[in-house]
């Protein structure tokens, strides 16, 4: 599997904390553990290539929070959606909220999903972009999304083909 974790980008000012464009810094998350082969292009060649150890992230489920006069499942102040629960092989209506600033959420928003215990994702949900701001998110977007089977899922959310959170949930 190839994952993209960061998009190509045009590289005009230092990093924070360095005296030249020598050294660059980025950040990015990766939606499962194990050993990753982080590979650098400059100018389209191979630069340089690592192999790091990500732990396995949290598969607890994730809160709720409150925005505005609703209850949201996800990342305070990030991500999140009002959950109506999840039957498998129901499809129901899930209303989404975003925070952040207008670069972040600007572009197309896509929805993954992965079960416990598996490496199979499972393409939920695309659009080209996001709605206005809603009970006190910045964006919002109404989904209607399905999951085929009970357990514990993952629910990815990629802004701009990066992953910007992700959400754990019981589907029954």
């Amino acid at each position: 599997m190839v994952v993209t974790a960061t998009p190509h980008i045009m590289i005009k000012e230092r990093s924070s904390g360095y005296s030249s464009l020598e050294r660059f810094t980025t950040s990015f998350a990766l939606p499962l553990s194990g050993l990753w082969d982080y590979e650098v292009e400059l100018d389209g060649i191979m630069y340089g290539d690592a192999v790091l150890s990500v732990a396995e992230p949290s598969w607890d489920v994730s809160p709720l929070f409150t925005s505005g006069t609703y209850q949201l499942r996800g990342i305070p102040n990030k991500v999140g959606f009002i959950d109506a629960g999840f039957i498998a092989g129901r499809s129901n209506k899930y209303l989404w909220h975003f925070w952040g600033t207008e670069a972040e959420l600007n572009g197309n928003f896509k929805v993954k999903a992965l079960k416990k215990g598996t490496h199979q994702f499972i393409d939920l949900f695309s659009a080209d972009y996001l709605g206005g701001k809603n009970n006190g998110a910045d964006r919002s977007i109404p989904t209607s999304m399905s999951l085929p089977t009970s357990g514990r899922w993952k629910l990815l959310a990629y802004m701009n083909d990066q992953l910007f959170g992700s959400i754990v949930i019981d589907v029954k």
